[in-house]
């Protein structure tokens, strides 16, 4: 029988853990849970982004259109919106004062705006080289 110890390494944000340090460290740097988060998504797209305070506080406000304001605050990354969802604390289900269930962030779906961001950025992306291929 062979016996060996083995190193584990956990996020310091959320409950991930893993046997590398150096693929623990890069989760880190953009784990949804980091308030000092590194987005990838922003960073492929040369996007921008409001320090996560700002963002989570539009979560926090549970508006009518806290989805439309977080987007606009995100310039539309699905990454950052789910970083500020997951770091304000909101549930999935809120219950209001009468006892009502309430779903504001049901509207949010990270596969499909996922899928969107992608879309538009190989989009601009495809249009931009066109027009530099062309001289436009």
């Amino acid at each position: 029988m062979k016996k060996k110890r083995v190193w584990r390494y956990y996020c310091e944000y959320c409950k991930k853990s893993g046997c590398s340090a150096y693929h623990m460290k890069n989760h880190e740097v953009s784990c949804t849970m980091n308030p000092n988060r590194k987005c990838r998504m922003c960073g492929y797209t040369e996007g921008h982004r409001n320090s996560m305070d700002e963002l989570v506080a539009i979560v926090k406000k549970a508006e009518p259109d806290m989805l439309t304001q977080l987007r606009e605050a995100t310039g539309g990354c699905p990454m950052c919106m789910l970083a500020a969802i997951r770091q304000s604390g909101v549930q999935y289900y809120e219950i209001d004062e009468d006892g009502v269930h309430s779903n504001f962030i049901s509207e949010f779906d990270f596969k499909k705006e996922k899928e969107q961001f992608w879309r538009d950025s190989n989009d601009a992306r495809a249009q931009e080289s066109y027009d530099y291929g062309y001289g436009y």
